[in-house]
């Protein structure tokens, strides 16, 4: 990926929330409310959103039971239809609270994306329209997952592609680090699920946490992680629904950007 943007904005934050975060009305609302407060705080946020709940494996399965071998852009535009959707529930939320908000999908995003459908990489983004809805005061919501070709095409990142969107947008943006929220309270020393006593770890450091992506940690997408290391984006990896944070993901020889607590 090629970064192009105008300047640093620090006082930009990133957020991602996970499909498990916005499964419902009421969490979709809960996220809308912190937002909001961030918001409120005086700091200009862009919010990275996944499908709602198992929404992709449901349109996967719809496009299985029509036709099992689906061909790859009809596949793609049929599951971009879910982050899409929740980028413009998220809107609304933060609407019905008071806030100015527009939904974008990736195409209006300005997500430029190459590769094979269901596998697409960012090569860049155009960030005009965002950086001046952003300036005009607006919280803008972006749907995860997806980019467009060079022809207009829609095309989406892969599983856990909405990781690699925020970290894309923080990248060029400039805004020096990016916060990703799901259901997990952060990065372990093992799959707590399996292991009883997995430790949660409180920092990682960036080509660490780049080699255990890669080698199959589910936490982050290992696109993500990868740009994250290559554009210097510290991430700071926690429960949607925790006030204390959960990891930091950065470089330890280097500054620490990431606040302590976002609320």
């Amino acid at each position: 990926m090629t970064t192009q943007g105008s300047g640093p904005t620090g006082d930009v934050v990133v957020q991602k929330y996970g499909g498990s975060s916005l499964a419902t009305v009421s969490q979709v609302r809960q996220v809308a409310d912190r937002v909001g407060a961030l918001a409120r705080s005086g700091r200009r946020v862009v919010v990275v959103v996944s499908a709602q709940g198992d929404t992709t494996d449901e349109l996967v399965g719809r496009a299985d039971a029509v036709n099992p071998h689906p061909a790859g852009h009809e596949l793609d535009q049929l599951l971009a239809t879910g982050e899409t959707a929740s980028a413009a529930l998220m809107a609304m939320a933060l609407q019905r609270g008071g806030l100015a908000a527009t939904a974008l999908s990736g195409s209006r995003s300005g997500v430029l994306a190459t590769g094979p459908h269901g596998a697409g990489v960012v090569v860049a983004i155009d960030t005009d329209q965002l950086r001046t809805l952003l300036d005009a005061g607006r919280t803008v919501v972006i749907a995860g997952f997806q980019g467009v070709t060079a022809d207009g095409d829609i095309i989406t990142l892969g599983r856990g592609g909405s990781d690699t969107t925020a970290v894309a947008v923080a990248a060029e943006l400039r805004s020096g680090h990016c916060e990703i929220y799901s259901d997990v309270p952060g990065v372990f020393t093992a799959d707590p699920r399996v292991v009883t006593d997995a430790r949660l770890m409180p920092d990682v450091d960036i080509d660490v946490m780049t080699e255990m992506a890669f080698a199959g940690a589910r936490v982050m997408h290992s696109r993500a992680v990868e740009l994250a290391a290559l554009y210097d984006v510290d991430i700071l990896v926690g429960r949607s629904t925790a006030t204390r944070t959960g990891t930091r993901i950065h470089r330890r020889d280097g500054t620490d950007m990431l606040r302590q607590d976002r609320g």
